[in-house]
């Protein structure tokens, strides 16, 4: 089955924001040698929070039958990874996120928006 990474990429953004996940950022990186082809990067106010997000978004993409290949750093209790393949996830906690300066490790990847275009995916439907 092909899947359209991106849709899903953007539609689970809108998934973490009606989480109440923030600053959320879609990075197409297909062009980027040895990694996925999208990633999905946000942030979240809390350890509760941050576990809360991360499962929401595992269980929609369980409705979309798709399996995580690998779920890291809930230990950690300050970030999250969920990867799908050819899309990853990264979940932080906003200091955690803003120390690392990991969005700066990916500006290379075009911004994908998402909710403009997340509206019009549904209109279609």
């Amino acid at each position: 089955m092909i899947r359209n990474y991106r849709r899903l990429a953007r539609q689970a953004a809108r998934v973490a924001e009606d989480k109440k996940a923030f600053s959320i950022s879609i990075r197409d990186v297909r062009e980027l040698p040895g990694i996925p082809e999208y990633l999905l990067i946000l942030s979240c106010d809390n350890p509760v929070h941050l576990e809360a997000v991360a499962g929401i978004l595992h269980d929609y993409f369980k409705k979309e039958n798709l399996s995580v290949k690998s779920w890291e750093g809930r230990e950690a209790r300050s970030w999250i990874l969920l990867d799908y393949g050819a899309l990853v996830i990264h979940l932080f906690l906003a200091d955690i996120r803003r120390f690392y300066d990991f969005d700066r490790l990916w500006e290379a990847g075009k911004k994908v928006p998402f909710a403009e275009a997340v509206k019009k995916d549904e209109s279609k439907n």
